[in-house]
């Protein structure tokens, strides 16, 4: 009996030897690992760029099957918030009459921030609490769809001199704003107005440069070319007016006195431009000019006779002044 029960002990012992030993062999493959998964976030959905936005339209099939445009406004809220003095947009109006220049025509009146036109040139007018918030001038064609913007815009101004280098130490005013030039001949203004005249001026001695540009509805930048040669003049105060231009009392040892004007003559041209109704800077370009030339003056006296003078241009210093 126990011969029996070693031998079933030593039959056991060797199955699990050779089962063991079967496991390890050469020709066993060990079974294949589990792959790792790597964990991702979902992707983030693409918001929409500026770009890639749907551009505002510019046309109108129904007005243009009309045979009419459209003025169609848009205005800064926080800017319109901020001007209770035109009170509430919603009730803002768009007035729409032939520019001054034109015939009379027809106008139309529309509620903001559109209006419908027949094609041509129109004034637009945008009024609030009966007060006028903007007006421009505009070209519509049938079905076509122009765009306004109310409210204050940046407008970059860059002033360059003749040889279209930049010019800096000047100032640039006008459309309600004012600011200096940098080295760099540049300078951003924020503008609500539009149709309007942008001015540049530049010291030399007692007179100044000027250039003007007109600011049209939508201008993003404006470019002003300035004479900035050496500047001469007359030398003497005046006073524009419709008639001419007023002459003040000269400064003494000037061009103006040698050449024998007086205080009260009335300049009525120069170089043959008529000088009434002028503006003043207007008039200071047409006076003024290189050192040695000679400006032929149609002059009216106190006796209301008139004279031909001529005076050579010289160099004004800044101390001579009034």
């Amino acid at each position: 009996m126990k011969r029996r029960y070693l031998v079933a002990l030593v039959v056991t012992a060797l199955v699990c030897l050779a089962l063991v030993w079967a496991t390890r062999s050469p020709g066993r493959q060990a079974p294949a690992a589990v792959p790792k998964v790597a964990l991702r976030a979902p992707p983030r959905p693409k918001l929409p760029t500026r770009t890639e936005q749907a551009p505002l339209p510019t046309r109108d099939e129904d007005a243009g099957a009309q045979g009419m445009g459209v003025v169609r406004c848009t205005v800064d809220a926080a800017w319109a918030a901020s001007r209770a003095d035109l009170g509430p947009v919603d009730g803002w109006q768009v007035l729409v009459a032939g520019p001054p220049s034109a015939e009379p025509k027809p106008g139309y009146v529309g509620a903001f921030p559109e209006v419908r036109v027949p094609p041509g040139d129109w004034r637009v007018t945008v009024v609030g609490a009966d007060r006028v918030v903007t007006y421009f001038e505009v070209q519509v064609a049938s079905g076509e769809v122009v765009p306004c913007t109310v409210g204050p815009r940046r407008v970059d101004v860059r002033v360059v001199d003749l040889e279209d280098e930049p010019v800096a130490g000047g100032v640039v005013s006008g459309c309600g704003t004012v600011g200096d030039l940098d080295d760099s001949g540049r300078v951003t203004l924020l503008v609500e107005r539009s149709d309007c005249d942008l001015r540049v001026q530049r010291r030399d001695g007692a007179l100044a440069r000027f250039a003007v540009e007109r600011l049209a509805m939508g201008d993003r930048e404006v470019v002003l070319a300035l004479d900035t040669r050496p500047v001469a003049g007359l030398g003497v105060p005046f006073q524009v007016g419709e008639a001419g231009v007023t002459v003040g009392e000269p400064m003494p040892g000037s061009p103006a006195e040698g050449a024998g004007l007086v205080e009260g003559d009335l300049l009525v041209e120069v170089d043959g431009t008529a000088v009434g109704g002028l503006a003043p800077y207007d008039f200071v370009n047409v006076a003024t000019g290189l050192e040695g030339t000679t400006a032929e003056l149609l002059v009216r006296g106190a006796d209301g006779g008139t004279r031909t003078v001529r005076v050579v241009r010289a160099r004004i210093p800044a101390d001579d002044a009034p």
